[in-house]
């Protein structure tokens, strides 16, 4: 507290006790209170009443009030003001309660010196101080929550707002760009139609992407998870993505094992990282190229590693790799794409419980994994006995 003076409200109704407590402040060095004093209650909340006080030294008996009650109404006046009862009562009940009630501390007059009065003074008042700046914290923080959470509503309503005006046309265009590249002979025009309900395509995937990592910004993506077989649905992957390395003239090889554990997962949104993967790796891939698909249990995971022999990348670039609407440099020459596909895949990966990476090396390819927690007993008799 420094050098400041401290004014100090005693109330007390004892004379005599007041003028000790008068002489033991002034015997110790350096305590800097300035202290005022009142016989009575009634008279000690007017003193409250006309502010500057800065800190109540309160005894429970007095003229016109007695116990708690004494400290209940004196605080009840000046909520923010530290309070040290000094009462010549030693009862461990009361003095619990009455620190249970917010006193900052219960001293007994008879086993009270003068540096231990100024010491319990002092710390009263630190005391208070800290309390009073995290209530303004507290305070600041359930405002800055309400105004998030506003934020946050406003921003889902955007986001569905925005995915209805943007879905309605495309599904039309969808369906009749589909009908009509159907229907039209070989030629220009069917050629036409089909570019037509492809970049239809491309867009509806966009969007859902958008809407997935809004979801998972605003916290409302949701999983719907069972035992998967992994192995499996690597397999089934590979199988629908071969033709896309064909026709660029990629190869896809995959180096998986006989089996592998199940894993507890969303099966749709686990095969949505697996093709992200893929089609990423496709795409920054030169013709010729080589990707690789391999997965392996590892403590109590199943790790999945999608490995290229692209142009990779440094270290700088892949240290926001995963954030929402960051491309590459080298992005830049491929067209399609918000930036939202490996940002998805995080979040997708996480909400199972795993964790996505990736290895790289400037001109020396990629390598992008992810872990999946494999299945617990648990979870198993839970999918069994259909609860």
């Amino acid at each position: 507290m420094g050098t400041k003076r401290v004014k100090v409200l005693l109330i007390e109704d004892n004379p005599g006790d007041a003028r000790l407590i008068h002489e033991m402040l002034a015997d110790v060095q350096g305590a800097n209170f300035d202290l005022e004093h009142a016989g009575q209650l009634s008279v000690g909340l007017e003193h409250m009443d006309r502010g500057g006080i800065q800190l109540v030294l309160l005894d429970l008996s007095l003229p016109d009030s007695h116990g708690l009650d004494t400290f209940a109404q004196a605080r009840a006046k000046a909520p923010d003001l530290p309070i040290v009862v000094l009462t010549g009562l030693d009862d461990e009940a009361l003095a619990l309660e009455a620190v249970r009630l917010g006193a900052q501390d219960y001293l007994v007059k008879a086993q009270a010196d003068g540096n231990l009065l100024v010491r319990s003074m002092r710390y009263a008042i630190e005391r208070k101080l800290s309390q009073q700046k995290l209530q303004e914290l507290y305070r600041e923080e359930r405002r800055l929550r309400r105004e998030r959470e506003a934020e946050i509503n406003k921003r889902a309503d955007f986001t569905r707002a925005l995915v209805h005006e943007l879905k309605t046309p495309l599904t039309s265009i969808m369906a009749s760009s589909e009908l009509l590249a159907d229907e039209l002979p070989d030629g220009t025009l069917r050629r036409l139609a089909s570019n037509l309900h492809r970049g239809a395509s491309n867009l509806n995937k966009r969007i859902d992407e958008l809407l997935d990592v809004a979801r998972g910004e605003l916290g409302m993506l949701n999983l719907n998870c069972s035992q998967v077989d992994v192995l499996a649905l690597l397999h089934c992957v590979a199988y629908d993505m071969s033709s896309l390395a064909s026709r660029e003239g990629q190869s896809l090889v995959l180096d998986l094992p006989r089996s592998l554990p199940p894993v507890w997962a969303d099966e749709e949104r686990l095969q949505q990282v697996v093709v992200n993967l893929l089609s990423n790796a496709f795409k920054f891939t030169p013709q010729g190229g080589k990707i690789s698909l391999s997965a392996a249990p590892q403590n109590g995971k199943v790790v999945v590693h999608v490995e290229d022999t692209g142009s990779g990348m440094s270290f700088k670039e892949q240290q926001h790799l995963f954030e929402p609407y960051h491309r590459l440099e080298t992005d830049r020459e491929h067209l399609g794409g918000l930036g939202l596909g490996l940002s998805l895949c995080k979040t997708l990966v996480e909400l199972h419980g795993g964790r996505i990476w990736v290895s790289s090396r400037r001109g020396k390819g990629s390598t992008f994994s992810f872990s999946i927690p494999v299945a617990n007993a648990g979870q198993k008799r839970e999918l069994q006995t259909g609860r």
